[in-house]
This record gives C-alpha cells, structure tokens and sequence, in this order.
C-alpha cells in the first residue's frame, strides 16, 4: 500500500477513496503491475467509486459474492 500512496503522491493523484486502494490490494494480489494498471484506469475515470470501480473491471461486488456463498 505504501508504494502504491508514493506513485499516486508523485502523480499528484488525491482523489482515490480508501476502499478503492484496499480493494486493488487484494484484486493486485502483490502483482505491482496490475496494481499499477489499476490505479491508472481508475485515476483517469471522471467519477471515482467503489461501484463505478467494479464496474470499469466486471468485478462482481464483494457483498454480491457473499451472498451467493451464503445462499449456497
């Protein structure tokens, strides 16, 4: 996370919420470039949400799949 708050410091990106970072932790799974790529895509997106997020990448929400494991 931290190298992923300096590349967004030295592109002067501020505009990115927390739960969005958290979640491209996860999704990055330690792979920087798609960390990277991540970052890029949804820095360049005019409105910068969680949802507005899973939709640019067609990820299913998280909640979304734990109600499905749930039902299951």
């Amino acid at each position: 996370m931290d190298l992923m708050h300096s590349i967004l410091e030295s592109k002067q990106v501020t505009d990115i919420p927390l739960d969005i970072l958290d979640t491209i932790c996860i999704l990055a799974a330690g792979d920087m470039k798609k960390a990277i790529n991540y970052l890029q895509t949804i820095a360049n997106s005019p409105i910068k949400t969680l949802d507005v997020f899973y939709s640019i990448f067609n990820i299913p929400p998280a909640e979304s799949i734990m109600e499905i494991i749930t039902a299951i």
